[in-house]
């Protein structure tokens, strides 16, 4: 699942009646509960607050802030449930101005052919470059029909002049294995801007048995330079839909955690990207709050 760069919560609430239990019988104190507002949801008859398409089901959203068109743009894998055999998961997509009202865009990047890199689509993420006045995608291109010798997964590109009509980048490879990870496991690439004004990309991935997100810099969202970790994964975790973004004056890690034991998501959280990367070098276990948060 994937990611956190802006995220929208609605809790409700249910209040129930306490029987007290005084050592003086003063009467609990009672309350007209016809004064109390809330929020009333208009998804009954309709799947508008949370948004469902017509046909199948959503999958790992990638929600993305529009600075051109001023609202939010969430993509996300169209699961039609039953998928099509071996090439599945293509990228549609919404557009909401409240995170309550959804506009359907439609399929936005195609699923390849059976024996292509593509056939199955995975998580990724969107930025807008004001450079070039293009949208980027990057996705995981999961191959279904994998040979030993191809690789299962890597990091494909599709670009857009328009959110509307998305061209794939046929030349662009971003390969786990040119960089010492694996073939098979290296997805859910995550692109945001650091401090350092560049272009920063984390996917998820390993290196032996040990779970990573490795950390690529590029200055143009053409060219990409290895930087390295950008954090390993503590004990047997997999770390998959990392999202980076900067709230204040701290920078956060979301992740969703694949654990032999559990599944649920996480986070992290630094001053500065330095010591974000630092909360699980050499599996130090420096938790938010001096405890696993979730």
């Amino acid at each position: 699942m994937k990611t956190i760069l802006y995220s929208f919560a609605l809790v409700a609430c249910t209040v129930a009646p306490l029987t007290g239990c005084s050592d003086n019988n003063v009467a609990a104190e009672e309350k007209d509960w016809n004064t109390t507002t809330y929020f009333q949801s208009t998804d009954e008859s309709g799947q508008k607050t949370y948004y469902k398409p017509e046909v199948g089901y959503v999958g790992d959203p990638m929600p993305f802030f529009d600075p051109k068109a001023k609202d939010f743009k969430i993509l996300y894998l169209q699961d039609f449930r039953p998928n099509p055999a071996g090439t599945f998961h293509p990228i549609w997509g919404v557009s909401t101005k409240d995170i309550a009202n959804y506009e359907s865009l439609g399929e936005l990047i195609h699923c390849g052919g059976l024996n292509e890199q593509d056939a199955a689509l995975g998580t990724g993420s969107t930025v807008y470059n004001d450079a070039d006045g293009l949208y980027y995608t990057f996705y995981t291109g999961h191959r279904t029909q994998a040979s030993a010798s191809d690789y299962g997964e890597m990091v494909m590109m599709a670009t857009s002049p328009d959110f509307k009509v998305w061209t794939k980048n046929h030349t662009f490879r971003l390969k786990g294995s040119d960089y010492g990870y694996s073939r098979d496991d290296f997805r859910d690439p995550f692109v945001f801007k650091g401090d350092d004004n560049k272009w920063h990309m984390l996917v998820a991935t390993q290196q032996g048995s040990k779970g990573h997100l490795a950390e690529f810099t590029s200055p143009d969202l053409k060219n990409w330079t290895h930087a390295g970790t950008f954090m390993t994964m503590m004990w047997d975790r997999f770390y998959e839909c990392p999202d980076v973004f900067k709230m204040g004056d701290w920078w956060y890690l979301v992740y969703s955690e694949k654990h032999s034991a559990i599944r649920r998501v996480q986070y992290f959280k630094g001053r500065s990207l330095d010591e974000l990367k630092a909360c699980t070098l050499n599996d130090a276990g420096r938790w938010p709050d001096s405890h696993e948060a979730s």
